[in-house]
């Protein structure tokens, strides 16, 4: 429920928390004088420059100048709405929230979807490990996948549509029709309820609070499409959702140092029991802006590992072209470029867990990569390739908004011209003029 909370109760609220309890509770803190003082949770450092005020109940990065209250804080480090948090710390104090009239329907409908979702995850857990469907658990041994992983990641099955609509239907109608606005269940032109992932191994995809908006299904027949996602819906945006966030978020100190993109689900979790658990995956469309932005907003440090496939460069060509607009000079982008016909899932089964971390520490930075594939088909052999190089390098290099990194990108490209001896003769020009004159 989503209450519009009087300031007068927020202003006891704050008054009644102790932020020094707070964020102890959630990261080591260590007390200098009248403050306390960590690493900050917001940006990557080495001497703790997070000071926390007991006095004033307020945080202060002297090195990012992220700064709040208690509230503040929930908000950004665990990610949740200002209700959330408010809740949270009413719940810490022993306070009520104050009833309110004020009441957003959108809040409830999410609400409901996400508790659909959440049960019908269950359901599809302990179908799994039902005699019935072997082959489930046959098909996730030929890939590897352990029982820890199935646990980690809520890993199910969809079978029958009849088990669900005949339990449920008895006990409780309104599920089944959550069901359809979640888009488990859909309804053809005759009113007649289908299971749109029948038989389909499935992948929930949660949010960084945990909650499941969505889901990915893989068939183990040979069933088209192989692999199958929820539809659009009120909490589910397909553009805007990556798979293994949350285990990343978890599993990972804060700030996240790196972030690795793939392109399955199976990478994910294969990765994840290599002892790599910061890989997470595009939902089977190709990367956009939103995405890009999120990332940089939980890590520095993004490195693309897609497959190796045409469609895999391709991808990763337009993952540099759509990341330039958010590469701040604190910002890194890299590239792992697979041999032929391997993905993330595949090369580190057949390579090792110290191997896969070799290509990771090798990665191609963001650079290089542009000069490349730029100079792939320019061999700068004359001064008309040389124009058209400049001419393409230079268009990509404006979008860059770090100035430090469009420097030295600059630098290269008239390295690569060999234009410095030009400026010399120019110089050397302006120079006998002088003496002349």
């Amino acid at each position: 429920m989503l209450y519009k909370i009087p300031k007068s109760f927020i202003n006891e609220l704050l008054s009644n928390t102790n932020i020094v309890d707070i964020i102890s509770s959630k990261i080591k803190t260590i007390k200098r004088g009248k403050n306390y003082y960590s690493i900050c949770p917001f940006h990557n450092e080495k001497t703790p420059s997070f000071s926390i005020s007991f006095e004033k109940q307020f945080y202060y990065c002297f090195g990012c100048h992220v700064h709040g209250n208690a509230i503040d804080f929930l908000i950004n480090y665990e990610k949740m709405n200002f209700l959330e948090s408010i809740k949270e710390l009413s719940s810490l104090n022993g306070m009520k929230i104050p009833n309110s009239k004020i009441i957003n329907k959108k809040y409830y409908k999410k609400k409901k979807l996400y508790d659909t979702l959440k049960k019908i995850s269950l359901i599809y857990k302990n179908n799994i490990y039902k005699k019935k469907n072997k082959n489930v658990t046959k098909y996730l041994k030929t890939r590897k996948i352990n029982k820890k992983s199935i646990e980690t990641f809520s890993i199910g099955y969809s079978n029958n549509l009849k088990i669900i609509k005949n339990y449920y239907i008895k006990k409780n109608k309104k599920f089944i029709k959550n069901l359809i606005k979640s888009g488990i269940l859909y309804k053809n032109t005759n009113n007649t309820i289908y299971n749109r992932f029948v038989e389909r191994i499935m992948f929930p995809i949660k949010n960084l609070k945990g909650e499941i908006n969505g889901f990915g299904g893989r068939t183990i027949f040979n069933k088209v499409p192989k692999y199958l996602n929820s539809p659009e819906t009120i909490i589910f945006k397909k553009k805007e959702n990556l798979y293994g966030l949350f285990e990343t978020y978890k599993n990972n100190r804060k700030p996240i140092k790196k972030l690795l993109i793939v392109e399955g689900y199976f990478d994910v979790i294969t990765l994840f029991q290599n002892k790599i658990k910061y890989a997470i995956s595009i939902l089977g469309t190709s990367i956009n802006e939103k995405i890009i932005k999120k990332l940089f907003n939980i890590t520095n440090t993004i490195i693309c590992c897609y497959d190796g496939d045409d469609a895999g460069k391709k991808a990763s060509w337009k993952t540099l072209k759509i990341s330039l607009a958010y590469i701040e000079d604190n910002k890194i982008l890299k590239f792992i470029f697979l041999p032929k016909g391997e993905d993330p899932d595949s090369i580190i089964k057949k390579e090792g867990h110290k191997k896969f971390l070799l290509r990771i520490k090798n990665a191609i930075p963001m650079s290089k990569f542009l000069f490349t594939k730029l100079l792939k088909n320019n061999k700068l052999s004359n001064p008309e390739e040389k124009t058209k190089f400049s001419i393409q390098v230079k268009n990509i290099i404006e979008k860059i908004p770090g100035k430090i990194i469009k420097f030295f990108l600059k630098k290269n490209l008239i390295k690569k011209l060999g234009i410095s001896k030009v400026k010399n003769i120019k110089l050397q020009n302006k120079k006998k003029k002088k003496k002349k004159i």
